[in-house]
Order: structure tokens, then C-alpha cells, then sequence
């Protein structure tokens, strides 16, 4: 006698797959002025394992200023606040992939999110105001002082430009008397003074960055003219009668 049976043999499945997750967009550098619920980034998780076993959330970690946004298998990276590079110029966030097996299994993607300039800072004079001294009879051409200016900005946002703001000085244009290299802030003589015709001259002197627009500042440089023993005495006869 011959007999057949069917056997039906059903596999049941271990939660022995750990989950993935598959980056389909990123955005990096994030530039710094990205306004709060950008998506930055677009991911997917799968994972092999059937049942709870392949059911995959997607968290991130704490103190970074983004957050995930899901629907179904489909992640997105969002930003939750206004960044700034000046403060933080990179982050390192984690996005940490879980299954709904007993126990969990995990898998973890590292991204270095870099955050780009803007150019919200302008420069800034590191004094509210500049003195220089100068003796009078000096050459053309002498150094009288270097004014400096700082910009956190990063780039062509930080490269600084100075100038000679325009003006009149005894009817004179101020770029006269004075000239400042635009790249040092080195500000020279371009005559020579006269004590007995002035004494002091204030400057004012700008600076602006190279941003698109530049941002600008100014700050004014007071020049003290001292006096040298350049003139001899003269004896004035009473007048005679």
C-alpha cells in the first residue's frame, strides 16, 4: 500500500535582521538662516524580518535642533529652530533605527550636518574711538595709527574693506589730509600739518564686508596735531613817539 501526505511546514520568524536606513536627500551645509520646519533630509527604513520583527520606527538624538517627521516607512529631517553658525558651526546627529522585535534590534546613522554663513553679523570696531599724535613738519606718507575692525561672519562675509568716509577740512576733502590702506586699516598722513593751522582733525573711517549685501560700520579717529618749537621769537618795539 502506497500512502501520501502533504506536509506544511510553516518557517516562523526570528528577529534576526537588524534594521536599515537608506538616505535618499540630504541637504549639507544647512546654510544658517534655513527657517524652523525645513526638511533638510529624506529617509527610508526596511528592514528583512516579517511581522513586528520588521516594523521600524526612527528616532534621533537629543539635544540637536532638528527633529524626524515620519509617515509609514518614509522619514524626513526637519529643522526645529533658526541656527546659528556663529554659535554652532556642525552637528553631529544621530538617527537610530528600531524594530518592534522582543528583544529590539537597533541600527544607528551618524550624519555631520555642517551649517553655511549668511551674512548677519556686521563688523565691528574693537574701539568706540581711535587718537593718534602726530608732530607737526611730519612727512607725507607717516603712519599715524591702524584701526581695526572683527567680523564673526565666515568668507567673503568676514573679508573687511576700509575706507575714508567723504567730508570737507578748511574746505578740503578729508581724503586730503589723511589715506587708509583698505585691507590693514592703516591710516597715514597724506600732507604735511601745521600746528599753528590745526590741531586736531577727526576722521571718520568706515569699514564694510564683503557679503552680498555688505554690512558697514564706522568709527571716528581724532588726530592731535602737537606743536614743535618751529618759530622763533620776535621782539615787537614799542611804537615810538
Amino acid at each position: 500500500m502506497e500512502g501520501h501526505c502533504v506536509l506544511r511546514v510553516e518557517v516562523k520568524d526570528a528577529n534576526d535582521n537588524p534594521p536599515e536606513v537608506l538616505v535618499t536627500s540630504l541637504l549639507n551645509p544647512v546654510p544658517e538662516d534655513t527657517p524652523p520646519e525645513t526638511v533638510v533630509g529624506l529617509f527610508n527604513v526596511r528592514d528583512r524580518d516579517s511581522g513586528a520583527n520588521g516594523d521600524v520606527s526612527l528616532g534621533i538624538s537629543s539635544d540637536v535642533p532638528f527633529a524626524i517627521r515620519s509617515l509609514q516607512n518614509h522619514f524626513s529631517l526637519v529643522t526645529l529652530e533658526t541656527l546659528d553658525r556663529e554659535s554652532t558651526s556642525r552637528y553631529v546627529v544621530e538617527l537610530i533605527a528600531q524594530d518592534g522585535g522582543s528583544p529590539a534590534l537597533t541600527t544607528t546613522l551618524t550624519l555631520l550636518l555642517n551649517i553655511s554663513d549668511v551674512n548677519d553679523n556686521p563688523p565691528h570696531f574693537l574701539q568706540p574711538s581711535y587718537d593718534a599724535f602726530l608732530l607737526e613738519n611730519n612727512p607725507p606718507g607717516s603712519l599715524l595709527c591702524t584701526v581695526s575692525a572683527s567680523d564673526p561672519d565666515d568668507g567673503d562675509n568676514s573679508r573687511l574693506v576700509y575706507s575714508i568716509q567723504s567730508g570737507q577740512v578748511q574746505g578740503a576733502p578729508t581724503s586730503s589730509f589723511v589715506h587708509i590702506n583698505p585691507d590693514n586699516g592703516n591710516l597715514y598722513a597724506q600732507r604735511t600739518f601745521d600746528f599753528e593751522l590745526m590741531q586736531v582733525l577727526p576722521v571718520s573711517v568706515a569699514v564694510r564686508d564683503s557679503g552680498s549685501p555688505p554690512l558697514r560700520a564706522n568709527v571716528t579717529v581724532y588726530i592731535f596735531v602737537l606743536d614743535q618749537n618751529d618759530h622763533a621769537p620776535t621782539i615787537l618795539h614799542p611804537a615810538i613817539h
